[in-house]
């Protein structure tokens, strides 16, 4: 299958995404997503923590999208920092892995299996949490496992343009409503960790997921251009 399929896939998921953000109610389509990109945050969390020699509490996810993700030990700032970032290099790795449909099919295989890890391990409390955590786990794999060529393309990508605005969204929430002193956020953490206001995290983290999410989709297609021109 060639580039082709991959650029309608690409077109068509961004073209439902927009329509979904446009008609009424649309946005409550969307809504599952940003639980999984709420998801793919706190585990960044839990990960970090545990790659960096610390522990991890439960993890809680709430229906209205917020999570939290207890650790103790590890390092503070990687760990305070991998949230946003893991959601957005989340998203753009479905995107890139959009160019094949085997690529695709991989990427939702390898997150809904660690997802589904890490559920087990940590996942707690709110009851939407719990369902959309699971869910969301079995979901992936048997997309990874089943799905067919073209849909396994237009699914990883819907995901991929999704998470990445749900990560954006957060981060536009977070400068207007997370970085008053007395707030608990990562970027107050990442403040009170560092004497750097807060805003500065929050600049940071934007702007890094922004470049991540570049270069990414020019690997993908720069990628592609060598193989075409290889060819």
């Amino acid at each position: 299958m060639g580039k082709g399929a991959s650029d309608r896939a690409l077109v068509g998921s961004a073209a439902l995404t927009a329509g979904l953000l446009l008609v009424p109610f649309g946005r409550l389509a969307l809504l599952p997503v940003s639980l999984l990109a709420t998801h793919v945050h706190e585990m960044g969390h839990a990960l970090t923590a545990l790659l960096t020699g610390g522990a991890v509490g439960a993890i809680v996810v709430r229906a209205d999208g917020s999570g939290v993700t207890p650790v103790a030990g590890g390092s503070p700032i990687l760990v305070a920092s991998a949230g946003y970032l893991s959601t957005m290099i989340a998203g753009a790795a479905l995107l890139a892995a959009g160019a094949r449909p085997k690529l695709a099919s991989q990427a939702m295989l390898v997150l809904g299996a660690v997802l589904g890890g890490v559920s087990l391990l940590f996942l707690r409390g709110d009851w939407v949490g719990l369902l959309t955590g699971w869910g969301w786990s079995l979901a992936l794999v048997f997309a990874g496992l089943r799905l067919k060529a073209e849909a396994a393309l237009f699914v990883s990508q819907f995901l991929g343009i999704v998470m990445s605005l749900a990560s954006l969204s957060a981060l536009r929430d977070l400068f207007f409503g997370g970085l008053a002193p007395g707030t608990l956020s990562d970027a107050t953490n990442m403040a009170r960790l560092t004497g750097l206001p807060p805003v500065v995290w929050a600049s940071a983290w934007a702007m890094g997921g922004i470049l991540i999410v570049i270069a990414i989709l020019k690997l993908r297609w720069g990628g592609e251009s060598r193989t075409k021109h290889g060819a």
